[in-house]
C-alpha cells in the first residue's frame, strides 16, 4: 500500500502545484491571447487593483489602485531614485509628487478634485499600456516570422486559469570582439496569461542579459512620499 501511495504522490503534487502544463495548438493560444487584448483594450473596467515591476536591472515599480492612488518609481545606479511620480487620496484631500534628475526638489502639492480625477484617468491609460505591451510582443512571435529574425520557434502551454508561450529566436548581432563581423545570438522569451490578464514576461538572451517582468493584482501598495529621504524609496 505504501509503495502505490509513493508512485500516487508525484502525480498528485504536480496537479495541486498547478505544475503540470498542457500542450495546446498556436489556434488556442492565438483566441486565448487575443481574449487578453480585448480585455484590456475593451472590457478593463475590473482592472482596478495593479502591481507592475521590473526584478531586474533597473529597478521600476507601478502601483495602481483606483480612485486611491498612482505610483511610478524607477530605481536607479546604486538604489538612487531616478523619478518618481505619485497621485493619491488621503483623509478626504488629493495629493501629487514628481521628482525626476532634473526636479530634485519636487514637493508634494495640494491638488483639486478635478486633477486628481485627470491624473488618475491618465495613469489608467499607463497601466493599460504597460499591461499591453507582452501582448503585442506575444502577438508579433506569435505571427509571421518578423523579418529581424532568422528564425522562430515557439511552444504553446494551457496552464492553470490561463495560457503560456515560450518563443525562442535566432538572429544575428555584431560580435563583441568585431564590430565588422555578425555572429548568430538567440532569445528566449516565456509569456504567461491568467484570467485574461498578464502575470509574467521574461526574456533572456545568449549574451547573458535577462529581464524579466511581473504583473500582480489585488496587492497594489502605497507609501506617501517624503522628500526630504526619497532617494531611498521605490
Amino acid at each position: 500500500m505504501k509503495t502505490n501511495l509513493l508512485k500516487i504522490l508525484p502525480m498528485s503534487v504536480l496537479l495541486l502545484t498547478g505544475c503540470f502544463n498542457k500542450s495546446i495548438s498556436k489556434e488556442q493560444f492565438t483566441e486565448k491571447l487575443s481574449e487578453v487584448k480585448t480585455h484590456l483594450l475593451e472590457q478593463n473596467s475590473d482592472i482596478t487593483n495593479v502591481h507592475m515591476q521590473t526584478g531586474l536591472g533597473v529597478a521600476v515599480h507601478y502601483e495602481y489602485k483606483e480612485g486611491e492612488f498612482y505610483d511610478y518609481s524607477s530605481l536607479g545606479i546604486l538604489g538612487i531614485l531616478s523619478e518618481r511620480n505619485a497621485t493619491w487620496l488621503e483623509d478626504g484631500k488629493y495629493y501629487h509628487y514628481h521628482s525626476s534628475v532634473g526636479h530634485r526638489n519636487a514637493k508634494v502639492e495640494e491638488i483639486t478634485k478635478e486633477q486628481f480625477d485627470t491624473y488618475m484617468a491618465e495613469n489608467k491609460n499607463t497601466v493599460i499600456t504597460k499591461l499591453m505591451e507582452p501582448v503585442l510582443e506575444a502577438e508579433i512571435l506569435n505571427g509571421e516570422k518578423p523579418e529581424q529574425y532568422l528564425e522562430v520557434t515557439n511552444k504553446y502551454y494551457e496552464i492553470s486559469k490561463g495560457v503560456k508561450l515560450e518563443s525562442k529566436v535566432k538572429y544575428q548581432e555584431p560580435d563583441k570582439d568585431d564590430s565588422s563581423k555578425m555572429v548568430d545570438a538567440t532569445k528566449n522569451y516565456v509569456f504567461e496569461f491568467k484570467n485574461n490578464l498578464p502575470t509574467k514576461y521574461t526574456y533572456k538572451t545568449s549574451n547573458g542579459s535577462n529581464t524579466k517582468y511581473t504583473y500582480s493584482y489585488g496587492n497594489a501598495s502605497f507609501s506617501k512620499p517624503t522628500p526630504s529621504s526619497d532617494s531611498s524609496q521605490a
